[in-house]
């Protein structure tokens, strides 16, 4: 492998190129619930406003959450760790 751009590693798997993600792109991220429900991400949304300012948050549907996120990458991981770590009470499941 005499390729700067690709590596072997033991045991492992080959590395051509870094897997493009989009955590770095837009000024938005999209959270998306486990359980889709809509007082779930209601209270989602609410809990993120409390807690990061006014407005941060937004309602897609009942499973996803809008999030306005920093543009420089390095910021936009500690508000993702922020925002993580905000209370909010899930919803109960329904009955079967």
């Amino acid at each position: 492998m005499n390729v700067p751009s690709s590596g072997r590693i033991p045991n492992g798997a080959t590395v051509e190129r870094a897997v493009s993600s989009q955590l770095s792109q837009g000024d938005s991220i999209v959270l998306n619930l486990n359980d889709p429900d809509f007082t779930t991400a209601t209270r989602l949304v609410a809990s993120v406003n409390k807690g990061m300012g006014a407005d941060i948050a937004s309602m897609i549907d009942g499973g996803s959450i809008r999030v306005r996120a920093p543009l420089d990458i390095t910021q936009r991981v500690s508000f993702l760790s922020s925002v993580r770590i905000c209370r909010w009470n899930r919803a109960w499941p329904r009955p079967r």
